[in-house]
């Protein structure tokens, strides 16, 4: 257990050429996550053997710090930026 550590896991499908579009926007967000408060790691990686797939790999010190991630201003634009880029709405798997 992680004594109140919050994490998630979350896939994105991509659109066919999409790729580098999400890649940028995807930079971008983690740069603005690391600078938050409470957020222990924020990592993205692609998947091996699926070229349209990212995986999201985000700890939080608790579950508020993520409350407080989800309502940045960078997350919202994030969001609103990449929507448009996906197969599908993302899969989430939280971990505590």
């Amino acid at each position: 257990m992680t004594n109140g550590a919050y994490g998630l896991v979350v896939l994105f499908d991509l659109k066919p050429g999409s790729e580098d579009r999400f890649d940028v926007l995807a930079s971008t967000i983690q740069a603005a996550a690391r600078e938050e408060p409470g957020t222990h790691a924020y990592e993205i990686h692609r998947v091996d053997g699926e070229p349209a797939q990212r995986c999201f790999y985000e700890r939080y010190a608790d579950e508020a710090a993520f409350r407080q991630h989800e309502q940045s201003p960078a997350l919202q634009a994030f969001l609103s930026d990449c929507t448009p880029l996906l197969t599908r709405p993302p899969s989430i798997t939280v971990l505590r």
